[in-house]
């Protein structure tokens, strides 16, 4: 058996973004620089893998979030203007390269209809601004944030990675997408590691049966909102 370069270079990115994950988290200025210079590496080393087949499109995937990571902690903005410049960086990355690629996935609306999305997030605007103004709530930012995270989440985690990789490793993709979601838990700790893990597999599981964005679309909302009142610690609190 020989191992293909692409899928050789999918398994150094994978193992390589838990270690620098671990490193970021365990020492955050060296971290820092270990991380820009894997993924500048994992850049490379695609420069001329890409001829746009499945497998190298996922492997292209897979570093929209690293790359979303690093301009995250470029940036060093307080918690709420920080998660939203992450998370709508996510999605229109996400958007750019479904665009780029033109996927396309029989049965499987990899967004749903966005106007669903966008009333979800104008109502915890809404929800926002009266929980900050009328009640002067602390956390009222929380309210808007928790929707934006689930809809990027979504749309890349199951949308658009976890169809990919359905289409190369077929029912082992919900794993592995379960996986790849973990790798960028690594920061908050093992008890959340395995918060993490289950929620992803049970999300990514309903997902390939379904194939309804809309339901883990609204679990994923559920599953923030649990961790906002039981886990605060992944919201800065």
């Amino acid at each position: 058996f020989k191992m293909k370069s692409v899928e050789r270079n999918f398994i150094i990115a994978l193992v390589g973004l838990a270690i620098v994950e671990y490193l970021l988290s365990s020492f955050p200025t060296i971290g820092f620089f270990v991380y820009a210079v894997f993924v500048g590496l994992i850049l490379i080393l695609m420069e001329n893998e890409v001829k746009h087949t499945k497998e190298e499109k996922l492997l292209i995937i897979l570093m929209i979030l690293p790359i979303c990571r690093i301009a995250e902690i470029f940036l060093n903005l307080e918690f709420f203007w920080s998660t939203l410049v992450f998370y709508l960086f996510i999605i229109c990355v996400t958007l750019y390269y479904v665009i780029k690629f033109w996927l396309r996935f029989e049965k499987t609306p990899f967004i749903g209809n966005p106007t669903y999305f966008f009333g979800a997030l104008g109502i915890s605007g809404i929800a926002w601004a009266v929980s900050k103004y009328l009640f002067n709530w602390e956390f009222s930012g929380i309210v808007f944030l928790i929707p934006l995270i689930a809809y990027a989440e979504e749309i890349y985690f199951r949308g658009t990675f976890q169809n990919l990789a359905n289409e190369w490793f077929g029912n082992f993709s919900i794993l592995l997408t379960a996986f790849v979601y973990n790798i960028f838990s690594i920061s908050y700790g093992f008890t959340y590691v395995l918060i993490a893990f289950s929620a992803a597999l049970i999300l990514s599981s309903l997902y390939h049966i379904t194939k309804n964005i809309y339901i883990s679309y609204v679990l994923n909302i559920i599953f923030h909102v649990l961790l906002f009142m039981f886990y605060p610690v992944v919201y800065g609190i």
